[in-house]
């Protein structure tokens, strides 16, 4: 059996233990090691310039405010916003309408007059017509106008010059009571509905950007934390092995030890000094994971990242059926779903109006003068001197109707498909819920189970030491290279827990949809 194997089975037999008895002392309080909560160091090599120091809080804001897909998310919710406001102007908006014309006009006398004997003089006839109105359109789908008009009228039939002015007001309802609208009032404002779905699925894009930006910020800021302290690990590990490296020296010179067990001590040494390396790079790749992340300009690129939040380990305790209710009205995919329902409902019950005969009511009241002075008309219109009251049911109907129909049978086939789709992402749901859930419990434990292996993993390095320095033949410098690695991968193994316990209790709120709440990040501000 090779070094490297009885590493790995000591490694192995310990964890085994600890995890057989887990469930004995699970239950004690963990407080996180002293050597984990300290500011991490960045390692020589990267100390060339200031560093970037950000907490948790710091790098979430800097993500919301410069992550790309974030900002475009708003932009579109923002236009969306917008497009509802558009659609109302359009529908129901009051619309004011003016016009003028002037025209001139000979026409010959009537034949009859000719055939009396009377000269065949033309009638020049000149005017001039405008017209102002408003129309307003309520959302019953009533239409109301309302116009004024008035014409000036100059005739001269021979050396007479005779002056008249027309002039009238109206007014004019118009109801349909069937297609278009049925008494169903979110007929005639589909198109305001429509573009209010819009804006609520367009909100839920927005959410579910921010969401996944927040998650993937904690998982690279974690990442990066996770690097920086296996790199403290590695150097106290390296550390351990240039005390042993002296302590044999030592014991060679006093003629304790052969000198062929420096080899042993200088080959792990070495070993650990490559390891080292090997963590190093580990905190440049993790660090500029983060940077893309923040999308950070190019100039702080040559900046190193240092988080100063240390790791910090909160136990919770979240029930399933629970979580899946908050989630139900939390999460984005499951408000889009229930958007499209009701959208396709919508779409269907306007469908059904279009089946239905088109009946029109019209109710239309006018006042009209004429008068050779235009104050005498006025006077005549605003007197109801002339009034006209007209009221007309206008019908038309497509009695086959199947074209509509088949409108109908389709759009109930696209509702019945969203309600599936909503289910799907219920099932979905729970199912992803039940899996970070579960992650986070074990997560919990690992951390138990590591804080364990690392207690027990020091306390045989302790024991070995001091059988080493008693001049114990059942020791040597193997096995005391053998439990200092096995106290490293217990300190990164507890480290990587609390991490991982970290990135679970993240998912777990992005899983409810309360994540972007427990961050206190507002969708308008970003922040």
């Amino acid at each position: 059996m090779t070094v490297l194997d009885r590493k790995l089975f000591a490694v192995a037999g310990v964890m085994s233990a600890v995890t057989a008895s887990n469930a004995a002392w699970s239950d004690e309080p963990y407080r996180v090691p002293d050597a984990l909560t300290r500011q991490a160091q960045l390692p020589d090599s990267m100390q060339s310039g200031p560093a970037l120091a950000l907490s948790m809080s710091e790098a979430i804001q800097l993500a919301v405010r410069q992550n790309l897909g974030i900002v475009l998310s708003r932009e579109q919710y923002v236009a969306a916003q917008r497009q509802i406001e558009v659609q109302w102007g359009r529908s129901f908006e009051p619309v004011v309408r003016g016009s003028y014309s002037a025209s001139t006009a000979t026409t010959p006398p009537q034949l009859s007059l000719l055939q009396n004997g009377d000269q065949a003089l033309s009638l020049n006839t000149q005017g001039g017509n405008w017209f102002f109105g408003v129309t307003q359109t309520l959302e019953t789908a009533t239409q109301l106008s309302l116009g004024y008009s008035s014409m000036r009228q100059l005739t001269r039939p021979g050396q007479s010059v005779p002056l008249v002015y027309n002039a009238g007001l109206n007014f004019t309802l118009t109801q349909p009571l069937l297609k278009n609208f049925a008494f169903d009032l979110a007929v005639p404002r589909q198109d305001v509905l429509r573009a209010r779905f819009d804006s609520d699925r367009a909100r839920q894009d927005a959410r579910t950007a921010l969401i996944a930006a927040v998650k993937s910020t904690d998982d690279a800021y974690w990442d990066v934390v996770l690097a920086l302290k296996t790199y403290a690990i590695g150097q106290d590990s390296l550390k351990l092995a240039d005390e042993q490296l002296a302590l044999t020296q030592r014991q060679i010179d006093a003629g304790i030890l052969a000198p062929s067990d420096l080899i042993t001590v200088e080959s792990t040494q070495a070993q650990r000094a490559y390891t080292l390396l090997q963590a190093e790079s580990q905190i440049g790749t993790a660090s500029d994971t983060l940077r893309t992340v923040l999308n950070l300009p190019k100039d702080d690129w040559r900046r190193p990242l240092l988080p100063v939040d240390p790791p910090q380990f909160v136990e919770r305790t979240l029930d399933l059926d629970t979580s899946y209710q908050i989630a139900l009205g939390n999460r984005p995919e499951v408000a889009q779903a229930r958007i499209d329902v009701e959208k396709a409902a919508l779409n269907v019950r306007v469908a059904k109006t279009d089946r239905l005969p088109e009946l029109d009511f019209v109710f239309n009241y006018g006042l009209a003068g004429q008068g050779i002075t235009y104050g005498e008309t006025v006077n005549q219109v605003f007197g109801t001197n002339l009034p006209a009251l007209t009221a007309t049911l206008n019908l038309a109907w497509t009695p086959l109707m199947k074209g509509s129909q088949a409108n109908v049978d389709s759009l109930r086939a696209t509702e019945s498909a969203k309600h599936t789709q909503l289910d799907v992402v219920r099932v979905n749901l729970y199912a992803e819920l039940r899996n970070d859930l579960r992650n986070l419990d074990f997560a919990a434990r690992q951390v138990h189970a590591a804080a364990k292996f690392r207690d027990l993993a020091q306390q045989a390095l302790d024991a070995e030491q001091r059988k080493f320095l008693n001049g114990n033949n059942m020791s040597n410098n193997i096995l005391v290279a053998l439990k200092q690695d096995q106290l490293a991968q217990a300190q990164l193994a507890e480290l990587q827990a609390i991490v991982g316990h970290h990135k679970a209790s993240t998912a777990i709120d992005a899983a409810m949809g309360v994540l972007l709440d427990q961050r206190g990040i507002d969708l308008r501000t970003g922040g």
